[in-house]
């Protein structure tokens, strides 16, 4: 597949990136670069003609748009004459610019909010380029490492971009996108920013076909311990076999002469002058005794939601009121419950719906009702029902309220 045309063309055509052509002047690049809000997008616009085509109709319109270092979207539309080509790309253009079709020239400023037109670019397939790690990250050693091949092209062209621009300051700091981060990448500091993270790291451009990671030179390790934190000195004693400390091994032969002569010069000093001896009072050895350690007792009594399942499984003796697990039962629902509040709760139940199924037997007599009626809010039946409630006698058919009752 030639370079000479957008490779995505190939992705909607793939004879006419093989064989097409760029038609002469019909050819931009647009962009819209705010470093300050993380964007930075293009947008390209082509005419392409089909050499293996006779006949007017055999050009394409072709548009490319997306956020920097992303392979974006497309638009592939013809064949059709070139001035159906021309007229669809100047529509584009006056969208995205505000402006007519060779009304602008590459680099001048635009509106707020527009894009605009850049310098033809052509980026050197010979360069690749690389980042530094310093920190050891994923357990890379020292050095410099590759970008993917992706990466280093689009990196390459926004690099080619910047030099045909006259390295401007809109065209230093671009945003580009790598997977689920993006990047800052100053082109005149040679610094990648991850705007999610904000870890900073060098990058550089080199000429050649190396691949893999590059060992770090002196230069480069000096300025990784420049920027590394200094190691806290460890506290540890250490053995007669254990290595000394990493700050140990750069200390120089200079300061460890310095730091002799003056030694000396303080041995000596003490040696004119007699120190007195202060008598030292001797500290008692005495051992304070040792506090035996009281075993933490455990309660009987058992406290909070659970309390009752708690007894009821013989992990407590009794709840703060003092039930006991015989005085326990588990209701229908599996729930640990009171005996007592149990039968109350059942007497209660079966009383109340006793005497509410006699009324209605009373009701549906004094009413002549026969057969199946139902008894709803507003019926004479309800309200005649509602009105011998208070002294009606309970149904004599209703089962006796036990501790075995619904509630239970």
């Amino acid at each position: 597949m030639a370079f000479v045309i957008d490779r995505a063309v190939a992705k909607y055509n793939a004879h006419l990136a093989e064989h097409g052509v760029v038609v002469d002047d019909l050819d931009a690049r647009l962009v819209l670069i705010d470093a300050s809000q993380n964007m930075d997008k293009y947008y390209v616009l082509k005419a392409l003609e089909d050499k293996e085509v006779a006949g007017d109709e055999r050009f394409f319109s072709f548009l490319h748009w997306g956020r920097t270092g992303t392979a974006g979207d497309g638009k592939l539309e013809g064949p059709s004459a070139l001035s159906d080509v021309k007229a669809r790309l100047a529509a584009v253009f006056k969208d995205k610019t505000g402006a007519e079709w060779g009304s602008i020239q590459p680099g001048d400023r635009a509106p707020p909010g527009k894009y605009w037109l850049q310098q033809a670019a052509k980026p050197d397939v010979k360069a690749k380029w690389e980042y530094y790690v310093g920190d050891g990250v994923d357990g890379k050693r020292l050095g410099w490492y590759p970008y993917t091949e992706d990466a280093s092209e689009g990196v390459e062209s926004l690099y080619a971009q910047h030099e045909a621009n006259s390295r401007e300051t809109r065209t230093s700091s671009r945003v580009v996108e790598s997977g689920h981060f993006s990047y800052k990448v100053d082109l005149e500091g040679m610094t990648q920013t991850n705007t999610r993270t904000n870890k900073c790291r060098e990058i550089r451009r080199v000429l050649g076909s190396a691949e893999g990671s590059q060992p770090a030179t002196a230069q480069d390790l000096r300025v990784a311990m420049k920027r590394a934190p200094m190691p806290k000195p460890s506290m540890k004693k250490r053995g007669a076999g254990s290595r000394p400390p990493a700050l140990m091994k750069s200390r120089s032969m200079s300061s460890t002469k310095k730091s002799m002569k003056s030694t000396s010069a303080r041995t000596t000093a003490m040696k004119k002058k007699p120190v007195k001896k202060k008598a030292m009072k001797k500290k008692s050895m005495k051992k304070k005794p040792m506090k035996k350690a009281m075993k933490k007792r455990s309660s009987k009594i058992a406290k909070g939601k659970r309390a009752k399942a708690k007894v009821w499984q013989g992990k407590k003796a009794k709840t703060t009121k003092g039930l006991k697990k015989s005085d326990l039962m588990k209701s229908k629902a599996g729930k640990v419950v009171s005996k007592k509040k149990s039968a109350q709760g059942g007497k209660a139940f079966d009383t109340n719906l006793a005497r509410w199924v006699g009324a209605c037997k009373q009701a549906r007599k004094e009413l002549g009702i026969t057969g199946f009626v139902a008894i709803k809010k507003g019926t004479p039946l309800y309200e005649k029902a509602k009105a011998l409630y208070p002294t009606a006698q309970p149904h004599v058919l209703l089962r006796k309220s036990s501790s075995k009752s619904l509630v239970s």
